[in-house]
């Protein structure tokens, strides 16, 4: 993510950098402090989430962290599902007041396996973790494997979904994973157009299918 320093969102100076990157160290901490207590347990959520840490602090925190990655880090931080809204804002970061549907997607499954939700199910795990790859690497030429690994990918949430349905999941977790489906569907639809026309999909030709196709 590319950081503006004159951006009003990215209004940065050496005190308030100071103070949110220092808050931004304690949230690494405590969220590290948190897998090594559970080390010794088998989770996907577990694992997962050592892994989103280990990446995020090979990237900002193998040097001094500059003033103008402050507002990349806390983002980071919450696309990844390390920390919610509320926390977000207490960093210094911003929700958007409208958020790309790919983003959205990727925000929920990230969210979703982190909270433990699919531990004790493997297949399901690696169904959804799946599902997130094909979206994060969207952008990516395909190939008939990846394309092949996109087909399988809407048609695991969506069937994934209609139980959540069946059992009466909370709605806000079958919202989110409508909105996943939603996506995957896009993605389906300029693939299809990509065999037509030869132009390469990406995070912004999906999100103008998904408008299109859900928002008109």
């Amino acid at each position: 993510m590319d950081i503006n320093p004159n951006s009003p969102n990215t209004n940065f100076n050496h005190t308030s950098s100071t103070v949110t990157d220092s808050a931004a160290r304690r949230v690494i901490d405590q969220l590290n402090a948190q897998v090594n207590e559970q080390r010794f347990q088998d989770q996907v959520s577990l694992s997962y989430k050592a892994q989103k840490l280990n990446m995020i602090q090979t990237e900002f925190f193998s040097g001094t962290i500059r003033s103008d990655q402050i507002h990349a880090l806390t983002q980071r931080l919450f696309e990844d599902g390390l920390i919610n809204s509320d926390e977000l804002l207490s960093l210094g970061g911003f929700v958007p007041t409208q958020v790309s549907a790919v983003s959205e997607s990727v925000h929920f499954l990230n969210s979703f396996i982190m909270d433990e939700a699919v531990d004790g199910d493997s297949e399901g795990a690696k169904a959804l973790l799946a599902a997130l790859e094909v979206i994060e690497q969207m952008d990516l030429a395909v190939t008939p494997e990846r394309r092949q690994q996109e087909k399988e990918a809407l048609r695991y949430v969506e069937n994934y979904n209609e139980m959540l349905k069946e059992t009466a999941a909370p709605a806000d977790t079958v919202a989110g994973f409508e909105k996943v489906t939603e996506v995957l569907k896009a993605l389906d639809v300029v693939r299809a157009n990509e065999d037509k026309t030869g132009a390469l999909a990406s995070y912004a030709s999906v999100e103008e299918a998904h408008q299109a196709m859900f928002k008109a």
